[in-house]
C-alpha cells in the first residue's frame, strides 16, 4: 500500500468516526448517591464532562420520592423493566405531570374517561387494575421528582 492508500484509508477512518460521534446519542445522565446526599461525580459522556447539581431540598424530596416508590409502587413496576406494570424509566418525558397525577390517583377513572393512553396501556397489561393511591401533593411531587431522575 502506497502512502496515498494509506492517507485515503486514514482519511476514510476519520471521516466515519467523526460521523459516529456527531450520531452517537448524548444521554444526561442524572444520579444521585442517596447514603452521601451529593450527586455523583461527573459523568463523561462523548468527551463532555455533565455536573448535575442538586439542593438539599430537592435531595430530600427525591430521597421521600424512593420511599415511597418502594413502599408502594415497586411490587408491580420498576424503573428499568416490566414487572406486572410497565417499566417507568422517562416516564416525566413520555407523559404530562398531571396525567401522571391522575394515573396514580386514580387509574380506573382516567381509564373510564375514555384516556387513550390510559386504556391502551390497561389493556396491553392484561385489565390488570392498579390501585387508586392516596398520596399528599407532597408525596406525589416526591414520588414525580423521583420518577423524574431515574432515566
Amino acid at each position: 500500500m502506497n502512502d496515498l492508500s494509506k492517507i485515503s484509508t486514514l482519511l476514510i477512518f476519520i471521516f466515519f468516526g467523526l460521523i459516529s460521534v456527531m450520531l452517537a446519542e448524548v444521554k444526561l445522565l442524572k444520579e444521585i448517591d442517596i447514603e452521601n446526599n451529593q450527586p455523583k461525580p461527573p459523568v463523561f459522556v462523548c468527551g463532555t464532562c455533565i455536573q448535575i447539581s442538586i439542593n438539599r431540598q430537592k435531595l430530600e424530596h427525591v430521597k421521600a420520592g424512593i420511599e415511597i416508590f418502594e413502599n408502594n409502587c415497586s411490587v408491580c413496576h420498576s424503573i428499568h423493566e416490566q414487572v406486572v406494570g410497565p417499566a417507568l424509566k422517562n416516564i416525566t418525558t413520555r407523559r404530562e405531570k398531571k396525567w401522571i397525577i391522575q394515573m396514580i390517583s386514580n387509574s380506573q377513572k382516567l381509564i373510564k374517561s375514555g384516556d387513550t393512553a390510559a386504556v391502551k396501556l390497561y389493556t396491553k397489561y392484561g385489565k390488570t387494575e392498579m390501585p387508586a393511591f392516596d398520596f399528599t401533593k407532597e408525596e406525589m411531587n416526591s414520588l414525580i421528582e423521583y420518577l423524574d431522575l431515574s432515566i
